[in-house]
């Protein structure tokens, strides 16, 4: 075999290797990603909906869910009414008139109008720091820490667990360590576990009403017009 002959085979075989470790990274990062992208992780993920609120449920009919956000724990500020047009029946089936509920939504076409990203949550109150859930599509170890998402505003919501020990541990990411909040002893049900920490103080963003918004937008326009302006006398 030549020296080229030789130099050509050396180099297909470093460009197979390569290629099977591309491969495999690549098969590492999709089982990554299948991972994170749980439930917990999608109901607490500002990418995956528009906005995540709390507040009560004024009216429900098979047709329409009319909702009045209290407060808006993660990502865009909404109307303090809006109406839910695009949603299946089993998102919402734990929701009666006046409960209190926490959404994921996405907003339709029309303004004010909705469609739940996930099924609702059913909530003891409200107000975000005193909510407790009572039902939702979260159980064990995730619901307790979705309820931490919740009493803390939307503020934390990067958690980890331990099931190693005789005792399940929850919990939160702050930074570079992890904080305790939650646990259950293996020897009783699932739906036992105990916050064993209080979450952070928050002020969370409150729902916003049309005339604020209207002058919202007017204060923006006079700035807009006043710097226009500027700029043409100033050339």
């Amino acid at each position: 075999m030549s020296p080229s002959q030789r130099m050509r085979r050396y180099i297909r075989l470093s460009l197979s290797v390569v290629l099977v470790t591309i491969l495999i990274g690549s098969q590492k990062i999709s089982n990554q990603r299948a991972i994170a992208g749980d439930l917990l992780f999608l109901l607490t993920n500002p990418a995956d909906q528009e906005s995540v609120v709390i507040g009560e449920a004024s009216s429900i009919d098979p047709n329409q869910l009319i909702f009045e956000p209290k407060q808006v724990l993660v990502g865009k500020r909404v109307p303090r009414k809006i109406a839910i047009t695009d949603y299946d029946l089993q998102q919402a089936k734990s929701l009666n008139n006046g409960d209190a509920a926490v959404l994921t939504l996405v907003r339709a076409d029309r303004k004010r109008e909705y469609r739940l990203a996930h099924t609702a949550f059913k909530v003891s109150s409200s107000e975000p720091t005193e909510a407790t859930i009572i039902t939702g599509p979260l159980s064990g170890g995730d619901r307790i820490a979705y309820n931490w998402f919740i009493n803390s505003c939307g503020a934390e919501r990067d958690f980890a667990f331990d099931y190693s020990g005789k005792v399940d541990v929850s919990f939160v990411k702050r930074e570079a360590e992890l904080v305790a909040i939650a646990q259950r002893s293996k020897d009783t049900p699932d739906s036992q576990w105990v916050m064993t920490a209080k979450p952070p103080a928050c002020k969370p963003s409150q729902a916003t009403s049309w005339w604020q918004l209207l002058v919202k937008r007017l204060t923006a326009t006079k700035t807009y017009l006043f710097e226009r302006s500027n700029i043409s006398l100033g050339q």
